[in-house]
Parts: structure tokens; sequence; C-alpha cells
């Protein structure tokens, strides 16, 4: 009777020792396939990219005349518009919202002060500036918000590789090599801000990239809680020369 509850007892332990092994497995391979169905879900779903549409459409959609001041009037109310910088003073001729999103503003809202001078450099939009430093060059990062760095390569190029380090890593030698450094400036640009970008410096662009991604907000308050939006976010980089060295836009 002994013997045969030894044995019962080692049947029951192998069994257990065994389900826990599958269980393992089970809970592996349902964590990849979650995962994997996750990315993909959200490569092709893209709530982000779907409401760009959306809002893209409703941007681009003529206005009736009688509703158009109302509603850019209310918007500037909300965000601070400054109207008095527009070209145009009649709201009405602004036939849709990305007409008046995309305003011009008046030149001397914005003066240069040596447009011809090739150390000149301006803002290249109207924003907040969330962080400005320099390029780390032990480990070809930036620190784009505070406590939270990405590779230099993966900001311009998209990914990570041996090939864009070695890039990067060479353009940082060459600045130091000048006695010059690297810097970097993120502007945030608010839907109240003038929509525009221009030129920061008169440089010579012979390369551009364009990184496919998503469409995540990048709002500051957003940002807090979603650290990888600007290196996932679809961006088009431009990359050349300016008369201090390597320039990238």
């Amino acid at each position: 009777m002994k013997a045969v509850e030894k044995k019962d007892m080692f049947i029951n332990t192998r069994w257990v020792q065994d389900n826990r092994a599958i269980s393992v497995v089970l809970i592996l391979l349902f964590i990849g396939c979650y995962t994997l169905s996750y990315r993909l879900i959200k490569d092709f779903f893209s709530v982000s990219r779907t409401v760009s549409k959306l809002t893209g459409i409703f941007c681009d959609t003529t206005l009736p005349p009688y509703f158009r001041a109302a509603l850019y009037k209310a918007f500037g109310t909300m965000y601070n518009v400054k109207f008095h910088e527009a070209r145009v003073a009649n709201l009405n001729e602004f036939t849709s919202f990305n007409a008046f999103f995309t305003r011009k503003i008046k030149p001397e809202c914005r003066p240069i002060s040596d447009i011809n001078n090739p150390n000149s450099l301006v803002s290249p939009c109207d924003g907040t500036v969330l962080s400005l430093g320099e390029v780390n060059a032990k480990d070809s990062t930036l620190e784009c918000i505070k406590g939270n760095n990405y590779r230099l390569d993966e900001f311009l190029f998209g990914c990570q590789s041996d090939q864009g380090f070695a890039v990067c890593d060479k353009k940082l030698k060459d600045a130091k090599a000048r006695g010059n450094k690297v810097m970097y400036l993120v502007i945030y640009l608010s839907p109240g801000d003038y929509h525009r970008f221009h030129s920061p410096a008169n440089f010579v662009t012979n390369h551009r990239r364009h990184v496919a991604g998503y469409l995540e907000p990048v709002d500051p308050r957003y940002l807090k809680t979603h650290t990888d939006v600007f290196k996932s976010n679809e961006r088009v980089n431009l990359m050349g020369k300016w008369t201090h060295g390597f320039f990238a836009y």
C-alpha cells in the first residue's frame, strides 16, 4: 500500500511539473502573440493616423462664409491666436480651416537683422522651446525630453545602426576638430502659433530622409507619459552644411 502511494505521489509530482512547464510556454506564447498583434494593430489601424486623416478632411472642407469668422474667432480665443499679425485681416477670405491655419503673417512681424550674414540663425517656426543642449559626443545622444536620451542616428535616420552611428560620430568629431559643438533645439508648435516653417540658416541641403511613423500628439503634457514620441512619429529630416559645418533641420 505504501509503495502504491509513493508511486502515485511520484506520478502526480511529474504531472504538476510537466503542466507548469506547459503553462510557462503557453504564457510566453500568449505574450509574444499579444505583443505582435498589438504592433500590427497599431501599425495598420493607427488611431492617431485615422484621427489625423479625418481632421485633414475637415480642415480642407470649404466652409460657409457666414460660419468662418465665428469658428476662427472661437479657435483664436481658445488658443490665443494673434490675428493682428495675419496679412489677411478679413477672416471670411480663409475658405477653409486649413487656409486659416497656414495663414501668412506680415514680414515686419519676424524681422531678420542681417539676412545676408552667413552666421545668422533664426527660429524655424513660432513656438515654445522644450529643450536645448549639446549632443553627447561620447554616445551620440540628445536629451529631447528631460531624463530620456535619443540616439542621434535613430532621430535622424529612423533606426539605430552601426553605419548610422559611425556617420553621426564622424560629424561630431569633425565639429570638435574645428573647435565647435553640435547643439540641438526642440520647439513645440502649439495650435495657436503661426503654422509655417522657414529655413533657420543659410545652409545647403545634400540629404533628405523621410521617416515613416505614427502621428501622435507632441503636447508637453502628452510627452510626460509618452517618451518615445520623437523617435516613433513620422518626420522629414533635411541634412546638409552651413558656414560652421554640419546642419540638420
